[in-house]
C-alpha cells in the first residue's frame, strides 16, 4: 500500500504540517513523545533491534561501509526507502525494481517537513543500509491520514544510501574531463590557477581597488557573465559595499597583481549558494571564472 507512486508525495503530504500550530497542540505533541519512545523502545525489543538513540531517533546500521564516503550537509544524496508505521503499513517506498530513487539535497526546503527522516540520513556513509525508528515530533505530528497512518504515529524508515554527490567530485571530474592541472587548492577550498604572472607589479590587497575583466561559466561550459567587451568591473578588496562580488571571485583576486590572469574553480559556499542566482546559475552550482586584473589603485 502506498500513498504515491514515488517520494515526492510522502514530502509533499509533510508540508501541510506547517499550515497551522498552537500551544496546546506543542503541549500535546511532547505528550505523545513520551509515548512515542515507549512504542519505539518495545518495537525494538519484539524485532530484536538494536538501535542507538542520536538526534532524536532510534538508529539501527543494518549494513556498515566504514570506508563510504560521508554525508555533508550540502551535499546530494540518491537514497532508497520504504517507510512504514509500527504496526507494518506502508506508507510510502521508493522502486528499486525500477531503478527509481529518491534524489535530494540534504540541508534543501524537504528537510524541514520530515526532519526526521533527513536526521538519519545524515549520520550514513555511502554504501550504507540503516532501519531507523522516529517519533512523531520527527515526522507527521498531529497530520493523520486515515488511510495510512493516525496522528502522532512513530515512523520505521528503512534505508539505503546509494550515492553522495558533492560538488568537491563535481569540480574533480570537471577539471579531469577539460584536463585541466596546475591548479592549487587554498583552505576555503577555491581552486587557483595563475595563467600568467607578474611578479613585481602591484598585488590586490586588502583596501585596494582592482580594475578586472572576467567571464563566469557553469561546469557545463554555459557562460553567464562576462565583461570582456564592456566596462571593466571594479572591486574594492575587502568591501562591504553593494557591489562586492561573491567569496571565491574576490579571494581569487586578493592572491593576484596586476597584469596577471587566472582561472578560479570554487563551490557555491563560495558563490550564490543555496539560493543561485535566477535564471542560469540554480542553488549549489560551483563556478568558473577566467579573470584578469588590468590596473590596481
Amino acid at each position: 500500500m502506498r500513498i504515491a507512486s514515488n517520494s515526492i508525495a510522502l514530502f509533499t503530504l509533510a508540508t501541510l504540517l506547517g499550515l497551522a500550530g498552537c500551544v496546546a497542540e506543542e503541549d500535546l505533541t511532547v505528550q505523545k513523545k513520551a509515548e512515542n519512545i515507549v512504542q519505539i523502545q518495545e518495537y525494538l525489543a519484539a524485532n530484536g533491534l538494536t538501535a542507538k538513540d542520536t538526534l532524536g531517533l532510534s538508529f539501527a546500521l543494518t549494513k556498515p561501509n566504514p570506508g563510504g564516503l560521508p554525508v555533508k550537509a550540502d551535499d546530494s544524496v540518491t537514497v532508497h526507502h520504504v517507510t512504514y508505521t509500527l504496526d507494518g503499513r506502508k506508507i510510502d517506498s521508493t522502486s528499486t525494481l525500477n531503478n527509481r530513487p529518491f534524489v535530494f539535497w540534504l540541508n534543501g526546503r524537504e528537510a524541514r517537513v520530515l526532519p526526521g527522516f533527513f536526521a538519519a540520513v545524515s549520520l550514513m556513509r555511502e554504501g550504507e543500509k540503516a532501519t531507523v525508528l522516529v517519533p512523531s515530533d520527527l515526522a507527521f505530528k498531529s497530520y493523520s491520514d486515515p488511510r495510512y497512518f493516525p496522528a502522532y504515529a512513530p515512523l520505521r524508515f528503512d534505508l539505503e544510501l546509494i550515492k553522495i554527490e558533492n560538488e568537491d567530485r563535481k569540480i574533480d571530474r570537471y577539471l579531469a574531463a577539460s584536463g585541466l592541472t596546475g591548479f592549487e587548492t587554498t583552505a576555503s577550498g577555491l581552486r587557483f590557477k595563475r595563467t600568467q604572472a607578474r611578479p613585481d607589479s602591484a598585488l590586490a590587497e586588502v583596501g585596494k581597488t582592482a580594475s578586472v575583466r572576467y567571464t563566469g561559466r557553469l561546469l557545463n561550459g554555459t557562460q553567464f557573465d562576462s565583461n570582456l567587451t564592456g566596462t571593466l568591473f571594479e572591486v574594492t578588496i575587502g568591501s562591504n559595499s553593494a557591489q562586492r562580488p561573491v567569496r571565491g571571485f574576490e579571494e581569487g583576486l586578493a592572491l593576484m597583481r596586476k597584469g596577471e590572469k587566472a582561472t578560479l574553480v570554487f563551490s557555491s559556499s563560495l558563490g550564490y549558494g543555496t539560493q543561485g542566482r535566477s535564471p542560469t546559475i540554480l542553488p549549489y552550482s560551483p563556478l568558473v571564472f577566467d579573470v584578469e586584473i588590468t590596473d590596481v589603485k
